[in-house]
């Protein structure tokens, strides 16, 4: 059985940051949320698309990332960028079949919801505060990502 490409926009949807300063992040899993990333490993191809502020940033979260093995993932899998167009243009050039966008610490991904929109069948849009904005049925707005029908079909397998 060939398995969906997901892209996973880490931020926001699988780890958060209780800090404001931009240059001193803290990140952490969020505790419901390393359940469906181990999950969304094992049966779909992933790759991790993280938007840092600098080089202090991806750093920690790469030994955030390498301290919870994820079983059978592939490193080469996890992708950095500095901008929201890098991550667009990721997720573009990958064609996933799904894309989780969580946004980073200024946005909560809006823009790259609605371009992506196009050339992605399902996008899952974690939104902090969820808001009503209407992108179509190919966009998912949930404020967890363990909120989705996509979640539970995963988590229960």
């Amino acid at each position: 059985m060939k398995r969906r490409r997901v892209t996973l926009s880490l931020k926001n949807t699988v780890l958060w940051n209780p800090s404001t300063d931009l240059d001193n992040g803290l990140y952490a899993f969020k505790p419901e949320a390393l359940g469906f990333l181990k999950a969304l490993v094992q049966h779909h191809e992933v790759y991790l698309v993280i938007q840092v502020n600098n080089n202090e940033e991806q750093q920690q979260i790469q030994h955030l990332l390498q301290q919870n093995h994820l079983q059978g993932f592939d490193e080469r899998k996890i992708l950095f960028c500095q901008k929201e167009q890098g991550k667009i243009h990721l997720v573009r050039h990958l064609e996933a079949q799904i894309h989780i966008e969580g946004g980073w610490e200024q946005d909560d991904g809006e823009e790259i919801v609605r371009q992506l929109k196009p050339f992605v069948p399902k996008i899952i849009w974690v939104q902090k505060h969820q808001r009503q904005v209407a992108l179509g049925a190919s966009v998912e707005s949930v404020q967890n990502v363990t909120d989705t029908s996509f979640s539970k079909d995963l988590l229960s397998q």
